[in-house]
């Protein structure tokens, strides 16, 4: 099991995904530790272009964002996307933010296994999601990026823990 820890980025400039331990491949899982998940929006309420996100990327070899997760507590919502390098993004996938992190404030694990056609998420044992791959963007992630914009404090904890290993399988 490989172990990286993560840094915040705030806004843009400068930020640079860190390299993966292994390429993240099908049959692989990766688990991304917090110490802390605080779902209260700020105050006051950010306006564009300074929303409300606290996002997880990761990156293929081409610098494609094949998986985003945005925490949008002002929507009430996690947000799953994905995008070419030099493209728009997909079609936003969002679901329901207290449900997946119902014990605020305490230390929280949200596990992604790659599997062949989706990337499942368990949220601290607290519920599954499917983010299925899309065209064009199923490529490997070897890197992660964890950012929030600028002014905006972070759902998360700074660092969070990256933990990699393979899937185990019974013979």
């Amino acid at each position: 099991m490989a172990i990286i820890l993560l840094p915040l980025h705030a806004g843009n400039e400068g930020a640079q995904p860190a390299m993966l331990p292994n390429p993240f491949d099908v049959d692989c899982v990766l688990a991304l530790r917090t110490t802390v998940v605080d779902l209260t929006p700020p105050q006051p309420e950010p306006h564009p272009p300074y929303n409300d996100n606290t996002a997880i990327n990761l990156y293929d070899d081409e610098n494609n964002i094949v998986l985003h997760i945005s925490i949008r507590r002002t929507e009430g919502d996690v947000l799953f996307n994905s995008r070419l390098a030099a493209g728009p993004w997909g079609h936003e996938e969002r679901i329901p933010l207290a449900e997946r992190f119902p014990r605020v404030g305490i230390p929280t694990i949200v596990t992604i296994i790659n599997l062949a056609n989706h990337y499942k998420f368990l949220f601290d044992s607290a519920g599954v999601y499917a983010f299925g791959k899309r065209e064009g963007l199923d490529g490997v992630p070897t890197q992660a990026l964890y950012k929030i914009n600028l002014g905006i404090p972070a759902a998360l904890s700074s660092p969070i823990v990256l933990q990699q290993a393979d899937i185990l399988v019974a013979p």
